[in-house]
């Protein structure tokens, strides 16, 4: 992708007889739609890629593997499968499973933990599709996927067997346009791999719905009588995400230590409102320290990157996805809703303080 700038490298795999492409490495993990994270192909818990994550035993004179940097997703190559690719068909049809570990970095990873995938056969009318049917793993829910891929050209179109909606590739959104505007904020709540935008081809805004579902958020967009785009949130009833919204300095000055939060602003004035302003804080993301590197040595720089997809600590969040942040009518404080709120600003806070306030807080956690 341009904008920001990152670097996707796919590595090829065989299975079935077939070619597929698996993405290997992300120099941005949060530009990428995998997660990194063991693929889920039954309701047991089984892993598609229990192979790679027992690794043959490595020699000492091998070299040894480069540390993982945050914000980034390495994967290791496979160089010979110990398993046998199995291909397995429905007998009442000629649809063949497509396993979730092949459409890692194709697909978000929200659309693989939530769907089971089947290859169509191809029909004499239209030999050179290929068409993929998604299933939701969810027994109660009754929307599936279709994927329409064109061999010729490689594109593909992702859309809802409900609604006909179709998913938008936000990865692909240049950021100097409105939408790319929005893209970058919904990205401050979570990665792309969990961030699921579907447009109405009949409809006259970038994006009708927006959802998700690991921070436990949707939208649907909309424009004003001024002709914004904007998300009206579902979660909180009358307010928007709207990036055009005019902030005061204050209430810029309270968002900015918030790395992973976004200004929800009233869609109406409401003389009655409690509060006009509401600042919500993804918890799933966890900060974590990096040092600038010169050779084999570390200087004393230090910054912060925010990791995504440290499923331990996404486990620990609970339900707690995020935290609402309400802005005083004064525009001088917010309010937190409850303890765990509280340790989280008070944690983004003491990190704009500076390098010196990470150095104590590792020192807290070595004692």
């Amino acid at each position: 992708t341009k904008s920001p700038p990152s670097l996707h490298v796919f590595d090829r795999a065989m299975h079935g007889r077939r070619t597929h492409w698996v993405l290997a490495y992300a120099s941005d993990a949060s530009m990428s739609v995998d997660d990194d994270q063991p693929c889920v192909d039954d309701d047991d818990g089984a892993n598609d890629d229990a192979n790679d994550e027992q690794p043959a035993d490595r020699d000492e004179s091998d070299p040894q593997p480069e540390p993982h940097t945050p914000g980034t997703i390495r994967r290791a190559r496979s160089e010979a499968p110990s398993f046998v690719p199995l291909v397995v068909t429905r007998t009442t049809s000629s649809e063949r499973l497509c396993p979730s570990s092949l459409l890692r970095g194709l697909l978000p990873s929200a659309l693989i933990r939530a769907y089971r995938f089947w290859y169509v056969a191809p029909t004499t009318a239209s030999p050179a599709t290929v068409t993929i049917k998604g299933e939701p793993r969810d027994l109660g829910d009754s929307t599936c996927l279709t994927i329409v891929v064109d061999s010729k050209t490689a594109e593909a179109t992702v859309s809802r067997e409900d609604d006909d909606s179709r998913l938008i590739n936000l990865a692909l959104v240049p950021g100097d346009t409105e939408l790319g505007v929005v893209v970058a904020a919904l990205r401050c709540l979570d990665a792309l791999a969990h961030i699921l935008a579907w447009k109405d081809p009949t409809s006259d805004v970038p994006i009708d719905r927006v959802s998700l579902p690991r921070v436990k958020l949707s939208f649907r967009g909309m424009r004003t009588t001024e002709g914004r785009f904007v998300l009206v949130s579902d979660d909180h009833d009358g307010y928007v995400l709207d990036v055009q919204a005019p902030l005061s300095d204050n209430v810029r000055s309270l968002l900015a230590p918030l790395q992973a939060a976004v200004a929800l602003t009233p869609l109406t004035s409401n003389a009655m409102r409690q509060h006009d302003i509401i600042l919500v804080s993804s918890s799933i993301a966890k900060p974590v320290v990096v040092r600038s590197q010169s050779g084999d040595t570390y200087h004393e720089s230090f910054d912060v990157a925010l990791e995504r997809n440290d499923a331990v600590w996404i486990d620990a969040c609970g339900e707690s996805r995020t935290y609402a942040y309400p802005v005083h009518l004064s525009e001088e404080w917010v309010t937190a809703p409850n303890l765990a709120a509280s340790l989280s600003l008070l944690m983004y806070r003491s990190i704009a303080r500076g390098p010196y306030v990470i150095q104590a807080c590792e020192a807290a956690l070595a004692v």
